[in-house]
């Protein structure tokens, strides 16, 4: 579906752009709103895919919102509820900007390639 393409993009390119940037000018319920949609635009992706191939077309970029979603989720949980991160909570934490560089990435890509069979 086309609307899945475009939700897909904007919702993956709207993540990158809060991962990557230091600012906190977002609100916490409009940090945790994108990372919902953006999870919740991914597992879609992969039930309603929009070329043929139906998975391999649209496997990455769903991927990528689901990924996204869980990192903004985990975040939230971290930071705005103040609880301590174990090993992996740390992990993503310290990799905030190479995960918004990757979901950046992946969604120029799949902007640009709409129907390639890997992106």
């Amino acid at each position: 579906m086309v609307q899945l393409y475009l939700l897909s993009i904007v919702l993956n390119g709207a993540i990158a752009f809060i991962l990557i940037s230091d600012t906190d000018a977002i609100s916490k319920n409009v940090y945790l709103t994108i990372g919902i949609l953006a999870a919740l635009t991914g597992v879609l992706k992969l039930l309603l895919p929009m070329t043929n191939p139906p998975i391999i077309g649209d496997i990455i970029p769903a991927i990528a919102g689901v990924c996204a979603g869980f990192q903004v989720f985990i975040e939230y949980r971290l930071l705005h509820l103040e609880i301590i991160p174990g090993p992996f909570g740390g992990f993503l934490l310290d990799n905030r900007k190479m995960v918004g560089y990757v979901i950046a990435c992946v969604a120029v890509l799949h902007f640009f390639l709409p129907q390639a069979l890997f992106i």
